[in-house]
């Protein structure tokens, strides 16, 4: 497979690197590119925002054919860390036609079956390419059909859910067969988001407290399973590789595999001391003119989706680059503004200005960029940048976005308040109830809670914290609440402290340490009146389990 390739008329001599292609017969003779301008090129990457660069960057000759080079280069690394699997899937030609009857000859004459349908003959459909079924509503009752694709013209919101089935409201006979020719006899799909259930926040828990991901999944990729223990169930057929699920996931238990966070940060290496203008694919190809853009010292990078992006990519990009960010985005969902929002507020607390610029249109482009442009020069002129290496990565979200910042926190900045959408917050215990059980700290699967041994106490780090309220559940004793309040970005909000602490009980015994000295007394008080008119068994309140059954075999009347 070779590089690099651009397609197209390019006033700019392009470095030696990147391939001119003229002949698209040539180019597409089997082997293909890694990255390309344009999507008529066989290549792994389309990288539209080589062109929109080309149109506004503004540069000399010399540097623009430097920077477009690194665009290409980003692309690749980032295809390079992918973790997306393509697949592929043999379906058969049996197409069902609901609300368009109009498209049965031209269905036919592609070669495929056809069966058409009004929308009140349609109950619902499920399943998944190749393997879809209709609820069909008859005369003489309900009964179910099975096909391969659905055309629809007009469709209901649970006609779209499943893989295999497309809206044609707009398109003309040529695009409808191409499409159906894209995908019978062969129906390829990807793996594109893996799962690392260790951190899920959901997955074998005896009550339920996430499963955000399956609510901000708009297709059946991401589904529930309580039937036998809480379970996420996965089909990457039905993926769009959108990345929602990603970017509303508390923990990083989901991780995309079209740009994971190693691929976009090595991309940012690359792109440094330059301000990254990120978004999907789509937001440059449908860009038009943009007035008065210049980008000058800004470098575009696209995706083929914008709403896997959290405030831990966001972190990455701007540490790795020095400079702020400018996000372009037609359709960013609420979790990557609330990500958004939250990362701005910390570093408008730390350096006095905002890391992430929005453009939601293109005739917002311009403003947005020269405000982060201005960012930057007040860094500059403050001695500052974003710059910032991490020796260590986390082990889940909130454990290296916690690492990445608190080193910037010298002093009390004040509460986040953007943060409690993102699930920060804070825990209470009653110290003086709590007896130290320590299942809160067993249910904790981030870290935020755990056992120190070398003090008997139980600690809390609220910056690994999701709230997600299981050691709350938890609590054998009821003394835990959780507090959705949002980050405290002090010093003292990224350190463990002690909740509760208690000192050993040592068997009456033996003398051998074995509970906390509140349990043992808790359930003393609670046996005592029981076991008040045998002295054995009062005094096994107060031993070890050995020593328990030692002195219930040496006495006769143990159980009387």
């Amino acid at each position: 497979m070779r590089e690099f390739a651009f397609y197209g008329q390019c006033d700019t001599p392009l470095n030696d690197q990147i391939e001119m292609v003229d002949d698209l017969n040539s180019s597409n003779d089997g082997v293909g590119y890694i990255v390309a301008n344009s999507r008529e090129v066989k290549a792994e990457v389309y990288a539209p925002e080589v062109d929109f660069y080309l149109r506004y960057g503004k540069e000399d000759a010399l540097n623009a054919a430097a920077n477009v080079l690194k665009i290409y280069e980003a692309k690749a690394a980032i295809f390079d860390h992918s973790t997306s699997v393509k697949k592929s899937k043999q379906i058969g030609k049996n197409v069902l036609i609901v609300g368009a009857s109009d498209l049965e000859e031209t269905v036919k004459k592609a070669g495929f079956n056809a069966l058409c349908f009004e929308h009140d003959e349609v109950k619902f459909v499920y399943g998944c390419a190749g393997e879809l079924t209709a609820i069909l509503i008859r005369p003489d009752g309900e009964v179910e059909t099975s096909f391969d694709l659905l055309l629809v013209r007009g469709a209901k919101k649970y006609m779209l859910t499943q893989s295999g089935c497309y809206e044609v409201e707009g398109m003309g006979e040529d695009e409808i067969v191409a499409l159906l020719h894209r995908a019978s006899p062969v129906y390829n799909y990807a793996k594109y988001i893996s799962y690392d259930p260790t951190v899920c926040q959901y997955a074998d828990r005896r009550s339920e407290h996430c499963a955000i991901c399956a609510k901000a999944c708009h297709s059946v990729a991401i589904l529930k399973d309580d039937k036998d223990g809480r379970k996420l169930v996965f089909s990457d057929i039905d993926c769009s590789g959108c990345g929602r699920c990603v970017s509303s996931c508390p923990t990083a238990a989901l991780s995309y595999g079209c740009v994971t966070r190693d691929g976009l940060e090595a991309a940012s290496e690359l792109y440094d001391g330059k301000i990254m203008l990120m978004g999907a694919n789509a937001d440059f190809e449908d860009a038009g003119e943009v007035s008065n853009l210049n980008l000058e010292g800004v470098l575009p990078l696209s995706f083929k989706s914008a709403e896997f992006l959290d405030f831990l990519y966001f972190a990455r990009v701007v540490q790795k680059t020095g400079k702020p960010l400018v996000l372009f985005n037609s359709n960013l969902n609420y979790f990557v503004q609330k990500s958004a929002d939250f990362i701005n507020e910390v570093y408008e607390r730390i350096y006095g200005v905002a890391a992430v610029f929005r453009a939601k249109h293109s005739d917002e482009l311009a403003s947005a960029v020269e405000a982060a442009r201005e960012a930057a020069k007040k860094l500059k002129e403050s001695g500052r940048d974003f710059k910032f290496e991490l020796g260590r990565l986390g082990q889940n979200k909130l454990d290296e976005f916690a690492a990445r910042v608190s080193p910037l926190v010298e002093s009390d900045l004040g509460e986040i308040k953007s943060a409690k959408a993102l699930g920060y917050g804070t825990i209470e215990i009653d110290a003086d109830k709590c007896t130290l059980c320590l299942s809160c700290a067993g249910a904790c699967n981030t870290g935020a809670l755990y056992a120190d041994k070398s003090d008997n106490s139980l600690k809390y780090n609220p910056s690994l914290c999701t709230t997600c309220g299981y050691c709350e559940k938890s609590c054998a004793e009821s003394v835990l609440k959780v507090r959705k309040t949002g980050m405290r970005l002090s010093p003292e909000y990224f350190a463990h402290r002690v909740m509760a602490r208690d000192e050993l009980f040592e068997c009456v015994e033996c003398g051998k340490p074995f509970a906390t000295k509140k349990s043992v007394e808790k359930i003393a008080a609670m046996m005592s009146p029981a076991f008040a008119a045998n002295p054995a068994k009062l005094r096994t309140l107060y031993c070890c389990a050995d020593c328990k059954r030692k002195i219930a075999i040496e006495n006769e009347d143990f159980n009387d």
